[in-house]
């Protein structure tokens, strides 16, 4: 009997892409101009200029780029500054107090959910810096997309880091706390444009193409269940310029990467909402090269294909809002339940639904469901 791949087929429930795995762009920064600022988190505070931030556009890698100039002092991991609880509000406080308290908070800082999925996607962008900053113990750190989550230990979601020697680590947490991470050689070349790609697929694994080769990856090997919700994505490496950031909905093959890299041509989402199955499959085989009989293998009886199809609720519910817009953070509801509340004192109201009620699409044939979440019992 002829064997058949398993994989799992995420239903697109943000973009207009129809599958995980079909690379549309969903963000994109030239750095051509500030235009961008309208997004920027600090730039809404109104608590610090542009000048302060030392901001310069400079010659890119196509066109213009964003010279990041400023330098921030340290600060502490864990205080009440809201380090401890997430990215949202430490900026929210420290901007605030940065010329008493000396925190840095100078590189931009957008709001990723709604433009970063943290199952599946890519992103990449142009960085020129060093690699060994004047302070021996500073980490330099190329991208960072964090979650908004309070009363959860970490702040990070997913994180692309260059070290002294010259290597790249890139990691995404899930909602475990286990971290998920894949480690170059040494790549980096310090002060020339070096061009990152960072991949996952909570299916499979992550990938980190450095200058046009794949440099690291775990496709086929790392898969894991849930990760946090997005809340704001930074560019935090000082002192460097930053040129063509793009954010996909879904993984890149080499090809794709390769346009990206020598001619800044990006992908473009399928024409085909109803493209073939098997495309995903050799879609993630060439994006991260994998090698299949890795992956695991159904024996299909009568016939048929074992199917696994990832539902994300349209209706969560806070009246009429859609359930993907309360649970990315869009809008301020702690637990987007009919008979919740909020209050801006984290911690002081909690509620824990006893059960749920599924209203499957029509003409939707059901064999089981399962449920993914941190339950107690």
């Amino acid at each position: 009997m002829k064997k058949v791949i398993l994989y799992v087929m995420m239903a697109a429930f943000l973009f207009s892409s129809a599958y995980a795995d079909d690379p549309g762009i969903s963000y994109y920064l030239p750095f051509e101009n500030l235009d961008f600022i309208s997004d920027d988190w600090v730039e809404q505070t109104g608590l610090k200029t542009i000048g302060e931030r030392k901001w310069e556009l400079v010659d890119g890698r196509f066109g213009k780029g964003l010279y990041l100039g400023a330098v921030p002092l340290k600060y502490d991991d864990d205080n009440m500054s809201g380090l401890d609880l997430d990215m949202v509000t430490a900026v929210i406080f420290n901007v605030g107090y940065v010329k008493r308290k000396g925190r840095g908070y100078d590189e931009p800082f957008i709001w990723g959910a709604g433009k970063l999925h943290p199952g599946y996607g890519a992103v990449a962008f142009w960085v020129k810096g060093s690699s060994k900053p004047e302070s021996s113990d500073t980490r330099t750190i190329l991208f960072e997309q964090t979650t908004t989550t309070w009363g959860r230990k970490e702040r990070q979601l997913m994180e692309v880091e260059l070290l002294r020697d010259g290597v790249i680590t890139a990691y995404v947490e899930d909602a475990r706390y286990v971290r998920h991470s894949i480690r170059t050689k040494k790549v980096w070349k310090d002060n020339e444009w070096n061009h990152v790609v960072f991949m996952w697929n909570r299916s499979s694994g992550l990938s980190l193409w450095v200058n046009g080769s794949e440099a690291a990856s775990s496709m086929g090997s790392d898969a894991w269940w849930e990760n946090q919700l997005p809340g704001l994505f930074h560019l935090p490496m000082a002192q460097a310029a930053y040129d063509e950031l793009y954010i996909f909905t879904g993984t890149l093959d080499r090809k794709e990467i390769r346009d990206i890299y020598r001619k800044n041509i990006p992908p473009k989402a399928s024409d085909a909402p109803s493209a073939a199955e098997a495309d995903d499959i050799t879609r993630l085989k060439n994006a991260f090269t994998t090698d299949t009989s890795m992956l695991p293998v159904a024996e299909p009886s009568f016939g048929r294909a074992l199917v696994f199809r990832e539902i994300t609720p349209k209706r969560i519910h806070d009246e009429g809002i859609t359930g993907w817009w309360i649970a990315d953070g869009c809008y301020e509801l702690a637990w987007p339940h009919e008979y919740s509340v909020f209050t801006v004192i984290p911690g002081d109201v909690d509620f824990h639904a006893e059960k749920a009620d599924i209203l499957p699409p029509p003409g939707t044939e059901v064999n089981y469901i399962t449920f993914e979440g941190n339950l107690d019992s």
